[in-house]
């Protein structure tokens, strides 16, 4: 039930955007089961160079831990990354109402969610293929693990695992945060 209702928080914050041709990508039985968005479950996807509205996550769901990485040293490129002027954890509405009513599903379990990236600026992503291709990394950005246009830029995608509510502890999903192999992949 937990990986059921981790995959629709992902499905609903993250792949539930329409595209050029008003259709929603994702699973439309998870969107509906979440009611993310807009009619229809899809979020309108901002054009090139709109910053969409954004709200804290927290501000929603305060029991949604907070540990933002990439306003840290703690991430793949051992540096903070541009952009990141404090670590929220910020979405588009709709995609943060559906993570608190995922957290709120979570916490009659015993569970809660940890985000650790959400909204993130353009200048971040582009630090991120920098560092790739300066330190002779490029093959995350070859093999998908780093993506030179993110669907973070959106603020409609999220990182994040499920923790005990008690303890903050994570659980074991497979691999740490920033894992780059096949471990890591969502088919395991």
């Amino acid at each position: 039930m937990i990986e059921r209702l981790l995959l629709v928080a992902i499905v609903s914050a993250g792949l539930a955007c329409a595209g050029p041709n008003g259709q929603a990508s994702g699973d439309a039985e998870v969107r509906g089961a979440v009611g993310a968005g807009e009619p229809g479950g899809a979020l309108a996807c901002p054009t090139p160079g709109e910053r969409p509205e954004l709200v804290r996550v927290t501000d929603l769901a305060p029991a949604v831990r907070e540990d933002v990485r990439y306003a840290t040293g703690d991430n793949f490129t051992g540096a903070p990354l541009p952009g990141y002027e404090t670590p929220a954890a910020l979405l588009r509405p709709a995609a943060a109402e559906a993570l608190a009513r995922v957290q709120a599903a979570l916490a009659g379990r015993g569970y809660g969610l940890l985000v650790w990236d959400a909204y993130r600026p353009v200048r971040a992503t582009l630090a991120m293929v920098d560092w790739a291709e300066r330190t002779g990394n490029e093959w995350v950005l070859d093999d998908g693990y780093v993506a030179r246009r993110s669907n973070h830029n959106r603020g409609n995608t999220v990182d994040l695992t499920v923790v005990a509510r008690d303890t903050g502890e994570p659980l074991d999903m497979g691999t740490a945060y920033d894992h780059f192999g096949p471990e890591s992949h969502t088919a395991n």
